[in-house]
């Protein structure tokens, strides 16, 4: 008996089985927990680096600014793989939607990379790279309100 669903609802052919796309908040849910995963690597080797005995703070600082990026292409690669920390928790898995596979651990790295500097990138095309362009190096002054 043929499988019933809506006309709008994509769905995807693996390994001879039709399966349905996720529900949004399941989704959404997972691309959270990733970025959770990422934005909480950096501060993590920070906090063990510094109170490693003997560690140069200076030296645990650019560990953990490295781990930025590095996190971003290891979880990249298991997103892509369909093993990332959110995947697995909401139990989905990313795939191309043309033939069902797997989206690719280069990808997926890919993916992650472009999202983990999304906030620099919309300053590099806003600004051109000047930080006085948009005026957050102007002096301010708060005053009084008059009655």
């Amino acid at each position: 008996m043929p499988e019933s669903h809506p006309p709008s609802q994509v769905l995807v052919r693996a390994t001879g089985r039709v399966l349905p796309e996720a529900p949004a908040s399941r989704r959404w849910w997972a691309r959270l927990i990733d970025a959770a995963a990422v934005c909480l690597l950096c501060p993590t080797v920070w906090a063990v680096l510094s109170v490693w005995p003997g560690f140069d703070p200076s030296l645990a600082q650019a560990f953990a600014a490295l781990s930025y990026p590095a996190g971003a292409i290891l979880l990249g690669a298991l997103y892509g793989r369909g093993f990332s920390p959110g995947q697995l928790l909401m139990r989905v898995k990313s795939r191309r939607t043309r033939d069902g596979r797997v989206v690719g651990a280069f990808r997926g790295s890919l993916r992650f990379l472009g999202v983990a500097f999304l906030p620099l990138w919309i300053w590099l095309l806003v600004t051109g790279g000047d930080p006085g362009a948009i005026g957050w190096d102007d002096d301010v002054i708060v005053t009084t309100r008059r009655a």
